[in-house]
């Protein structure tokens, strides 16, 4: 494979990509993801418990799930 193949097919993942995130991005769910976030630290858990959530969602996206997956 020719490094002008890789790059090409590298540029054209990374604008299917970035459409997929605006098509998502109409339904506000990064915004929705922040607001969770912020309740997150407001509730009244352990701090043990709070850290393994905030871990899964890392692992979540380092998955490469949705952000609406995620949110489910």
């Amino acid at each position: 494979m020719s490094f002008a193949y890789y790059e090409l097919t590298t540029f054209c993942i990374k604008i299917i990509v970035s459409e997929y995130r605006m098509k998502q991005n109409i339904y506000g769910y990064e915004r929705l993801l922040v607001r969770y976030e912020e309740r997150l630290e407001t509730l009244d858990i352990p701090k043990e418990n709070n850290k393994i959530i905030i871990d899964f969602k890392k692992y979540l996206f380092l998955k490469h799930y949705s952000i609406a997956r995620i949110l489910k």
